[in-house]
C-alpha cells in the first residue's frame, strides 16, 4: 500500500478544494514544510497568478510545470499544493508518480464554484466554463491520485496508507 513517510504528499484537485489551507495544516500536523507552488510562482515572477495567465496562459503553464517539477525533485519531504491545473501536463504527473504520494482533494463543482465565484481567478468568470473545466479536469485528478480526502484528517490518514471506510 502506497504512503508518503519518505514522499512528498501532493495535494492536486479543482480550484476552490482547498489545497492551501489544508496543505498549511497537514504540513504543522506532520511537521513539513510546506510549498504553496501558485505562491512560489508569484514570488519568484513578482506578479499575482491572474496576471500571469492573463499574460498567456501557455508560459505560465510551462512555468507553473517546471516550478511543480523542481519543487517535487527536492529531496526533504514536503507538504505540496499543486495549482488546479497543474495536473494537466503529462512531466508533472510522472514527476508526481516518481516522488510524491499525490492527495486528491476533492471537491463538487458547486462547493468549488461557490468558493469560486466573484474570485480573481481568470477560469472562474463565467459558471458554464467553470462546470465543464471541472468534468473535463477530473479524469486527469482520478488518474493523478494516489488517495482522496475532503480534510486534513483524510489527508493525514491517506498519507500514513490508513484506510477508513463509514
Amino acid at each position: 500500500m502506497a504512503h508518503a513517510l519518505d514522499r512528498h504528499i501532493a495535494l492536486v484537485g479543482f480550484m476552490g478544494a482547498g489545497k492551501t489551507t489544508l496543505g498549511e495544516e497537514a504540513a504543522a500536523h506532520l511537521g513539513r514544510p510546506f510549498v504553496d507552488l501558485d505562491r512560489e510562482l508569484e514570488r519568484e515572477t513578482g506578479e499575482a497568478i491572474a496576471t500571469l495567465f492573463r499574460q498567456s496562459e501557455t508560459d505560465f503553464r510551462i512555468r507553473e510545470a517546471k516550478r511543480t517539477i523542481e519543487a517535487l525533485e527536492q529531496r526533504k519531504p514536503s507538504v505540496l499544493a499543486l495549482g488546479g491545473g497543474a495536473v494537466t501536463s503529462e512531466s508533472v504527473r510522472k514527476a508526481l508518480g516518481e516522488h510524491a504520494f499525490t492527495v486528491l482533494v476533492d471537491i463538487g463543482v458547486d462547493d468549488a464554484w461557490e468558493r469560486s465565484r466573484g474570485s480573481d481567478r481568470p477560469l472562474a468568470q463565467d459558471e458554464l466554463h467553470f462546470r465543464a473545466l471541472h468534468t473535463k479536469r477530473q479524469p486527469v485528478y482520478d488518474e493523478s491520485a494516489d488517495a482522496r480526502a475532503t480534510d486534513i484528517d483524510g489527508i493525514v490518514l491517506a498519507a500514513a496508507a490508513v484506510h477508513v471506510e463509514p
